[in-house]
Parts: structure tokens; C-alpha cells; sequence
């Protein structure tokens, strides 16, 4: 293998790596935000792609947006 096709992979898998590496964000979600109570123990996203967390205040749905508590109120 040439050189120029050694360097041309490289620097592809280098921008693909710094693209895939940019695609995550995360966000710290407290009772400010709007959760319920700061304990979560447990998180699972649906196929719908609702975050759902359980809380000692009930099950939690986050749509990324607004947080909507299930409970027995």
C-alpha cells in the first residue's frame, strides 16, 4: 500500500472520528429542571424515544423538554 492511501486513510478515520465523537450532548436534569425529586433508579428510552426514569415520586417521562410525572395523584 502506497503511502498517499496509508495517509488518506488515516486522516479519514481521524474525521470520522471527530464526527462521531460530536454527536453526543448531555445535560444534567435535577429537581430545577423540572424532575420530580433528584433520585432516579432507573432510566430506559422507548422506541418512541420518551426518557423514562423511576423515581420514589413515581415514573417520569422526559421528552426532552418537559418532564410528566405518573403517580398515584
Amino acid at each position: 500500500m502506497s503511502f498517499s492511501k496509508i495517509l488518506s486513510t488515516c486522516v479519514l478515520l481521524a474525521v470520522t472520528l471527530v464526527t462521531a465523537k460530536a454527536q453526543y450532548r448531555f445535560d444534567h436534569l435535577t429537581a430545577d429542571n423540572g424532575l420530580p425529586q433528584n433520585s432516579v433508579y432507573s432510566i430506559v428510552q422507548s422506541a418512541d424515544g420518551y426518557i423514562w426514569m423511576t423515581t420514589l415520586d413515581g415514573l417520569v417521562r422526559y421528552d426532552g423538554v418537559r418532564f410528566t410525572v405518573f403517580n398515584k395523584k
